[in-house]
Formats: C-alpha cells, structure tokens, sequence
C-alpha cells in the first residue's frame, strides 16, 4: 500500500506550459485542475518513478506536463501513454496527444510512446 504523506505541490510545470500554449499559439486542453498537476508533479518527483503508464490521453495536456516534469528530474524514464481513440474527441481534427508532441522533441532523459487507437488489453 501506497501513503502519500507530505507531498509538495508543484505549480512550475503547469505555469511553463500555459506560457508555452501561448506562445506557440494553442489552448491549455489540460483536462486537469492546475492543483491536481501540482499534486501529480509533487508525486513524480518524491517517487522518481522509471516506468510510467498513462491511460487516456486525450489532448496530451497531462502528457506534456507529466514528460516536462520527468525531464526535470533528470532520472531515465520510460512513459506509456494509451488511448482507444485515434483523434482528440473534444477537437477530432486533431490527434490524440497533440500537445504532447512538442515536448516530445526535446526529451533528453527519458522516452515516450503513444499507443493509440487501442485498449489496454493489447
């Protein structure tokens, strides 16, 4: 069992990403109150996890945050990300996780995989 005692909240990441949403011109899709990334943020880097699973992305708001995070932290990292949807249901002219890609071309530390249009069993 998991006690999750005494986690600091970290409001940076959800900052930067609002500013970065704003400078390259998209919406913060988030699909997250900025104090549950704060929260999740405190949980990354208090366990440093090396194998993270994300299942439901949607826009990739919690994806973006959660590969910016990591990077932060410096440790090597494996995150999985999984969807049954192909497109962003919200925005269908868009791909599942497309806030993610930015943040994605600049991981250093770790590494990232979208497994879309598929359901976890596979």
């Amino acid at each position: 069992m998991l006690k999750i005692n005494n986690i600091s909240e970290d409001y940076s990441i959800r900052q930067r990403f609002r500013k970065m949403a704003e400078v390259q011109g998209f919406s913060d899709d988030t699909e997250m109150y900025i104090h549950d990334s704060a929260f999740l943020c405190g949980l990354l880097r208090k366990y440093k996890p090396r194998k993270i699973l994300e299942i439901g992305v949607a826009g990739g708001g919690t994806t973006s945050i959660i590969l910016q995070c990591m990077e932060e932290i410096g440790n090597p990292y494996k995150m999985y990300s999984v969807d049954i949807l192909n497109k962003y249901y919200r925005k269908p002219e868009k791909d599942c996780g497309y806030l993610a890609n930015e943040v994605k071309k600049n991981l250093k530390h770790g590494s990232h995989e979208f497994m879309l249009g598929k359901v976890i069993a596979y």
